[in-house]
């Protein structure tokens, strides 16, 4: 059963927000606009939190569990393309480009996430360097992996 659990619209604290690596680096009154912008949603172990070919509203953060990103075949089959843990976030490729969901992202077990819709996010971009140059080097690094990835397929 899938089930999801919106919190009352509160920011996190700062204190969290230091501690997650999307925002190393940015100055404590950005990460203030931040927490009034963001909430936060519990969702339980096997719900599929963003589906392939949805329309890209928001950011996700994991603060706590875990989530498989994944695609699946015409047959069903699964194809999982990675494993996303506490500190990982995903869902910013869509708000970046425009673009539709491009996997599936389901809760391995129970997570607490941190979310950012997408006109929040685009101004916090817009506002802050160090952001922009921390997912700019998160989507450098899963580049890299797919890259290693490919290789070894040839």
């Amino acid at each position: 059963m899938n089930t999801q659990v919106e919190q009352p619209r509160r920011g996190p604290s700062l204190i969290l927000l230091h501690s997650i690596p999307i925002f190393a680096g940015v100055p404590d009154s950005q990460l203030e606009q931040i927490a009034k912008v963001a909430f936060h949603r519990r969702v339980t172990r096997l719900t599929t939190i963003v589906r392939a070919g949805d329309s890209t509203d928001s950011l996700y953060v994991l603060i706590s569990g875990g989530a498989k990103v994944l695609n699946s075949d015409e047959e069903g089959r699964e194809v999982i393309l990675t494993l996303l843990g506490p500190g990982e976030f995903f869902g910013e490729m869509g708000l970046i480009d425009g673009s539709p969901r491009s996997a599936d992202v389901v809760a391995t077990e129970t997570c607490e996430l941190l979310v950012i819709t997408k006109n929040d996010f685009k101004r916090c971009l817009a506002e802050n360097f160090d952001l922009c140059l921390n997912i700019m080097k998160s989507l450098v690094q899963r580049l890299r992996e797919a890259d290693r990835n490919i290789e070894s397929l040839a």
